[in-house]
């Protein structure tokens, strides 16, 4: 890539950071503003300005940043904290090319809790790298898992004749 497309690529970042920073600026989103802040700062990279020019990159962002923006409103803007930079910046990333909305959704929860000053001690890092592990399959069984009081299973004991012993 010549000197002319790098400038280009740069210029058209920050015209979208601007887009998105200004965004945030109105009080609709005042909060995302405030929890994001450092974590969009510390996500401009140098591989930032080719993602802008891919539009399913694009959509795929603005749809995640909308979701994180509906949960953040049922948070009171009194507990709104600033997200630690070490969740934010790659739950941000993922969030860029997670596609499976069900793994999306436990990144998007993730980086809420980091954003309370309630449950931000809960959010703990190591947590991003469980999340990316698990297939589509598994996120949905812990999606439906969530809400139950309780997990029905069976255990057995299995006693082999003239054996005090069982086997399981």
């Amino acid at each position: 890539m010549d000197e002319k497309n790098t400038l280009g690529f740069i210029k058209d970042t920050q015209q979208l950071l601007t887009t998105i920073y200004g965004d945030l600026a109105q009080p609709a989103v005042k909060k995302v503003g405030i929890a994001l802040e450092s974590v969009l700062e510390f996500s401009t990279s140098i591989f930032l300005p080719l993602k802008f020019q891919n539009e399913k990159w694009k959509l795929n962002f603005e749809k995640r940043l909308l979701d994180y923006k509906e949960k953040l409103n049922q948070i009171p803007e009194e507990d709104i904290i600033e997200v630690n930079p070490q969740i934010g910046v790659p739950i941000i990333e993922k969030l860029s090319y997670t596609t499976n909305d069900n793994i999306a959704e436990m990144f998007l929860n993730l980086l809420i809790k980091g954003s309370s000053i309630k449950t931000a001690n809960i959010a703990h890092p190591s947590f991003i790298s469980i999340i990316e592990r698990i297939s589509s399959d598994e996120a949905k069984i812990i999606n439906y898992l969530k809400h139950k009081d309780y997990i029905p299973y069976i255990s057995y004991k299995l006693y082999q004749n003239g054996s005090s012993s069982y086997n399981m």
